[in-house]
């Protein structure tokens, strides 16, 4: 064996090992991300959105802003907001290792009023509108959430710097959810909504079994 072929071995050899310490070091820094089960995360059944679910199309100083109105069109008469936050899902589903142009880091709105959780997958806009309307969101699907639907919660626990840790709860139908928040330091008032939103599902999480464990994967298969 001469020497380019040792050598060669010795780097395919560093690559795999180098590959193999990168898995796992992705695998403990997002927990849960080779969580695979159709119940976790799963968005196919959520409302796909339609021109009544868009806001009006008008200039907006930021994505806040942009978020505001998407929200403003979804509140029935009378229902009040406890506060919102742009967020992730976590683990990613594998659609959200496929970014695009359009694709966001962080595709949800989530949404809290007195009697239900609004979720939101948004967008960027495309073409032209894109460049005219820079801070714009589209609506790309949608679920709304009564509280008498969740099985447990897991509400976000306080974070550095006034940010919020992560979002878990199940419903009754047997889906399961795990979301983190963008924690927008440099805009007051989305620091100031996000806190909201959490301090609202701390509130109202001793009405459902949040103490109990959530069910892992092998628990649902077996």
């Amino acid at each position: 064996m001469n020497s380019y072929t040792l050598t060669m071995a010795f780097v395919v050899i560093n690559a795999l090992l180098a590959l193999v310490w990168f898995g796992w070091r992705l695998a403990r820094t997002v927990p849960g991300l080779w969580m695979t089960s159709e119940q976790f995360n799963a968005t196919a059944d959520w409302t796909r959105a339609g021109p009544h679910d868009q806001p009006p199309m008008s200039h907006a100083a930021t994505t806040i802003d942009s978020s505001l109105r998407i929200i403003n069109v979804h509140l029935e008469r009378g229902e009040t907001l406890e506060g919102f936050a742009r967020g992730f899902f976590s683990p990613p589903r594998p659609v959200d290792w496929n970014p695009t142009l359009s694709t966001l880091k962080c595709p949800l709105l989530i949404a809290v009023t007195p009697h239900r959780m609004m979720l939101f997958e948004v967008a960027m806009l495309d073409g032209a509108a894109a460049w005219t309307h820079p801070n714009a969101l589209k609506v790309l699907r949608l679920c709304s959430i009564g509280y008498d639907a969740i099985e447990y919660l897991r509400p976000p626990k306080r974070g550095v710097l006034g940010t919020s840790g992560a979002l878990r709860f199940g419903l009754r139908s047997g889906r399961e959810y795990q979301m983190g928040f963008l924690g927008p330091l440099f805009s007051d008032e989305g620091m100031r909504e996000e806190q909201r939103l959490a301090a609202h599902l701390r509130r109202i999480a001793p009405r459902f079994a949040s103490s109990r464990a959530p069910r892992t994967t092998t628990q649902r298969a077996a």
